[in-house]
């Protein structure tokens, strides 16, 4: 191509809508809007922070806070940094030192995150509060740090004058001790995450659930059509037909007797094994709970009327949607109602919605702008609740008698107003007057545990310590976080930090926070995710998520769940998918919305690979890393390193012919001399293991597709590649995937080896992936045959070889499997460190292929006609050579040989994870954003509704014009997430296998190979 012709990589590619994807806001905060969803961030983009005191403590709370991008944080302190500040303060440096200690940390923290607004407020919080107290309550939380207890009070009694001032959060640090309560007027919760049990109204159906289910005439119908009838049907039917047997009253009473209701009918069919699991909800009463109807009676709401104006916008809102509930309950005795009842469903939220209307309207307020705000409460999980503390003022005055801890830190606060100064760290005196003070709070001797705590505060009164503030710092952004977002239940009572015993507890301390909490449950949903096992109620399914069985226990849940069960485990919802038809319509047909990748933190965020395509989220940037790959890997391009395929085939034959005894038998055993001779090629006979060689040649091969690098005896580039893997591996932190803001900690504290891990496996990533794609290589190299539709490479711009360059690594990663004895003697385990056998590379395929042979022995003995033990007469058409990829369509029981090995044992037994870009319904189900979605294609590919008798390796069943769905379908991925390499993971083994069949008889259950005759590879 002339340099007039050449293209840029934009014009060579057509760009494609990036309509519906997720955009750059979503993307950054994916993982904290799968916890509070767009609502609460909403909520967070719009909050107004005050910070009291720019300390260490405060800093690190304000940390947690940026990162999930607040609207607005004000940083209030008049302070200047000193030495000891950049001491403690990781947020303040040294050149800090004598300038506003405010703005300092404003400065830094804003670093973090560009769409946060931050300002520097250098004045004194006493003289605001006397002269400017509006300043303050202007703000939607307030944030106090070791605030004296004379401005404490002050400010507490501001905040608490009014309903609608701001919370404030009072935070106390001392050494390693530290507590931290929240001071809040009502706090009404719209959605406190609880886990509650849907109601289907089996005891009160509404009427056209009962008359359905009455109008079905169960004797007759059809095997087929009585096996499908939903268990609700039938437990609504049969609890129709008990009352009308024995009254309604003595449901109740006899849930046994329920169970066992028509088994004179000896009924076997799932659906109704299914309705005798579930007749728990029959008896299962649809009536308003006790705690929600002491809320009903509550004079707020009783009240509403007159108390409407006497409340925050958010609570009187929360009033007026309670108010309506109340009021639509009493009129149909019924509250819940499940959404995969919809039209029932939407009836009665238009009802509901217009006592709304009508009970706002008595008072003249307008709280409820429109339809569309009732949505966001009714319909996905209204989990109301009421917080009604007491005055942080009213209760300091009264010594606390909690704990130890809490009474040490009100001690110091306690001396500083008596004495007027802090305590000495490690005055004698001082430690007398702590205790009297001490013993003045709680009105009593200190004690064993007094003493102790006593003896921390004695030590260090005053100081601020990293480990601390970082701790502390998380769980006051975590309590903000929900008052803020009013979602999740807020800290009830007093946290208490002891970082000597390495323990933490809550505490109730009846004059601090005379909490009453009471929490509604009312889940209405359109749609919720399948059905799964049951939970541990904080780990979730951690023990499933990680078996390494769990494509066995997936497809037996099928039984009890269908085929979409969902897993949960550290906030993120997982559905297993066990069927091809739902894995093709949902990550095919639906790949728009399907084709996202979980986040990987270490791997992905912090060494990098997240550059490459295979953790690349769906944008712009993964469609042209796609398009540079179709245009090294489509089928013609594929031929192109046919020869490299043949050498290595020759080479890994050559090499298992020089084995000895573990690969041959004494029988007609050829000199390992002429055997190199034969195959052309001089070297030394290897003591490697089969599987070894297989992996070998494979690793030789897509090293010089992707970088054109011939691998020599210990190579060096294989060593580098070696450590980039393990790197990998050893950068497993499941505590950094949870909480990803650990990778902003400074690497000097302690607890953060991960840090060092991650700068490591990035520098690895970049040695091996750029060492090699600036060197001209032999003309199959994918980079010359790109390069030369470009026109050349000059005329490749850096963008071009940005995408080339991990192209390459894809490619690598992908296809090799850097395992022992690839150039040497240098011993490789997986690099993702899975066990042999479940190895998604090219090469983990090759082995799989080869051990599959030597598991099952059906497979060459039946290779001739049917009963035939002659492994070679059907695989050799031409005598004398080995088969070559021109030999292939004349092979079709070889082919089906290689079908039935890639379905049999697939490599990869679970399927990559999928992300959930943007929310789909199916099937009556919602999968929001960030649900992470998993082919078990172990399971799909033992269905026995595709594959008969699919335990059993059986050829033939791959071929004739009736011949089972092709598994190579299924194996290479989905959507937009399939191997983009399908043809050349699809070649590479089918060629092994051939050369091994053609030049060793394999022998089943032995672990042995027979040496036939060696034949020189070629081509007709």
């Amino acid at each position: 191509m002339s340099t007039g012709e050449a293209q840029t990589i934009e014009e060579l590619t057509t760009a494609i809508s990036t309509q519906g994807q997720p955009d750059a806001k979503t993307r950054r905060y994916d993982r904290q809007l799968r916890l509070w969803a767009t609502a609460g961030q909403n909520a967070l983009e719009s909050a107004r922070i005050l910070v009291v005191g720019s300390t260490a403590t405060s800093s690190s709370i304000m940390k947690n806070l940026v990162l999930p991008g607040i609207g607005h944080f004000t940083i209030m302190d008049h302070r200047s940094v000193s030495s000891e500040d950049v001491g403690n303060n990781f947020f303040l440096e040294y050149s800090s030192i004598g300038k506003p200690r405010a703005e300092e940390a404003i400065r830094l923290l804003s670093e973090l995150n560009d769409s946060v607004e931050g300002v520097a407020n250098t004045s004194n919080i006493e003289e605001v509060l006397e002269k400017d107290p509006a300043y303050i309550t202007g703000f939607t939380l307030v944030i106090a740090h070791n605030l004296p207890d004379g401005p404490l009070r002050k400010l507490a009694s501001l905040l608490w004058s009014n309903v609608a001032h701001p919370p404030l959060v009072v935070v106390r640090t001392a050494g390693f001790l530290a507590d931290f309560t929240i001071q809040l007027h009502e706090h009404a919760v719209v959605d406190s995450h609880s886990e509650t049990a849907p109601s289907l109204r089996i005891d009160k159906p509404f009427p056209e659930l009962l008359e359905h289910s009455l109008s079905l005439d169960f004797p007759a119908m059809d095997p087929t059509d009585h096996g499908h009838v939903p268990y609700v049907y039938i437990l609504v039917r049969a609890m129709h037909d008990w009352k009308a047997a024995c009254g309604v009253g003595m449901l109740g009473y006899h849930p046994k007797r329920f169970t066992g209701y028509g088994d004179e009918g000896q009924i076997d069919e799932e659906n109704f094994d299914e309705a005798v699991a579930q007749a728990y909800r029959a008896w299962t009463l649809t009536d308003v709970p006790r705690d929600i109807q002491a809320l009903f009676a509550d004079e707020k709401c009783t009240g509403y009327l007159n108390a409407a104006g006497n409340g925050g916008v958010g609570t009187s809102q929360f009033w007026a949607l309670l108010r309506a509930l109340h009021l639509f309950t009493a009129a149909r005795a019924i509250y819940w109602v499940q959404a995969m009842y919809k039209r029932q469903a939407d009836a009665e939220r238009k009802e509901y919605i217009g006592l709304l209307r009508e009970v706002v309207a008595q008072t003249g307020q307008r709280h409820v702008e429109g339809d569309g705000e009732v949505p966001g409460i009714s319909d996905d999980a209204i989990e109301w609740g009421a917080l009604r503390p007491d005055a942080i003022a009213q209760s300091l005055a009264i010594a606390p008698s909690g704990t130890a801890t809490f009474a040490a830190l009100g001690t110091r606060f306690a001396f500083e107003t008596t004495h007027g100064r802090s305590p000495t760290p490690g005055s004698d005196e001082d430690y007398v007057l702590l205790e009297q003070c001490f013993n003045t709070l709680i009105g009593g001797d200190a004690g064993e545990e007094g003493k102790i705590a006593l003896g921390e505060l004695h030590r260090a009164p005053t100081a601020e310590l990293p480990t601390t503030a970082a701790l502390v710092g998380g769980l006051v952004a975590q309590e903000a976080i929900k008052v803020i977002t009013r979602q999740y239940i807020p800290i009830d009572g007093t946290c208490i930090i002891d970082l000597v015993s390495s323990t933490t507890a809550t505490i109730k301390v009846a004059c601090l926070c005379a909490l009453v909490i009471r929490v509604i449950s009312w889940r209405i949903r359109r749609g919720r995710l399948p059905a799964g096992p049951p939970a541990h109620p904080i780990w979730g399914h951690v023990d499933l998520v990680k078996s390494p069985r769990l494509h066995l226990i997936a497809a037996e849940w099928t039984k009890s769940f269908g085929n979409l069960v969902t897993l949960h485990f550290m906030g993120t919802n997982t559905v297993i998918i066990n069927s091809a038809a739902d894995a093709v319509e949902l990550l095919d047909k639906r790949a728009a919305s399907t084709s996202g990748r979980p986040r990987e933190v270490m791997m992905g965020d912090v060494m990098g690979y997240n550059t490459s395509v295979g953790l690349h989220q769906p944008d712009e940037r993964f469609r042209k890393l796609r398009r540079v790959m179709a245009s090294a890997m489509h089928a013609t391009a594929v031929r192109s390193y046919q020869p490299i395929e043949v050498n290595n085939v020759k080479y890994m034959l050559r090499r298992m012919a020089g084995l000895g005894g573990s690969m041959l038998t004494n029988n007609d055993k050829v000199n390992t001399a002429s055997v190199n001779q034969a195959m052309g090629v001089g070297h030394p006979a290897s003591s490697a293991q089969p599987m070894s060689l297989v992996r070998e040649a494979a690793t030789r091969f897509i090293l010089n597709v992707a970088y054109g690098h011939e691998v020599k005896p210990h190579d060096p580039f294989i060593g580098l590649i070696h450590a980039a893997m393990m790197k990998i591996r050893e950068g497993k932190y499941p505590i950094v995937e949870a909480f990803p803001w650990l990778v902003n900690l400074p690497r000097w504290l302690p607890g953060t080896r991960f840090l060092q891990v991650g700068a490591e496996g990035h520098a690895l990533r970049e040695a091996y992936a750029g060492g090699h794609s600036s060197k001209l290589r032999p003309k199959w190299f994918f980079r010359i045959q790109f390069l030369a539709i470009k026109g050349g490479p000059d005329e490749a711009t850096a963008h071009d070889q940005d995408l080339i360059k991990w192209t390459a690594s894809a490619i690598f990663v992908g296809g090799s499997d850097t395992g022992k004895d690839c150039g040497g003697d240098q011993h490789f385990p997986p690099h993702d460190g899975r066990k042999p056998g479940r190895s998604k590379t090219c090469a983990g395929r090759n082995r799989e292929s080869i051990r599959s042979q030597r598991s099952y022995s059906g497979a060459p003995a039946t290779a001739g006609t049917e009963g035939e033990v002659s492994t070679n007469a059907c695989i050799i058409p031409v005598p004398e050579r080995l088969p070559g990829f021109e030999d292939r369509h004349q092979l079709p029981y070889l082919e089906a040989v290689f079908k039935e090995v890639m379905r049999i044992n697939p490599g990869l037994s679970m399927g990559l994870p999928h992300a959930v870009t943007q929310e789909e319904i199916y099937h009556g189900y919602t999968f929001p954003v960030g649900t992470i979605i998993r082919a078990n294609l172990w399971a799909i590919l033992h269905d026995p509704a595709l594959y008969s008798s699919p335990h059993t390796f059986e050829p033939k069943r791959h071929l004739g014009p009736h011949a089972d769905p092709n598994p190579l379908r299924y194996v290479f991925g989905f959507g937009r997430r399939i191997c983009p390499g399908v043809h050349l993971a699809a070649d590479q083994p089918w060629l092994a296998m051939a050369g091994i069949l053609s030049t060793f008889n394999v022998v089943g259950g032995k672990g042995l190979i027979e040496e036939a005759k060696l034949r020189t590879m070629g081509y007709v």
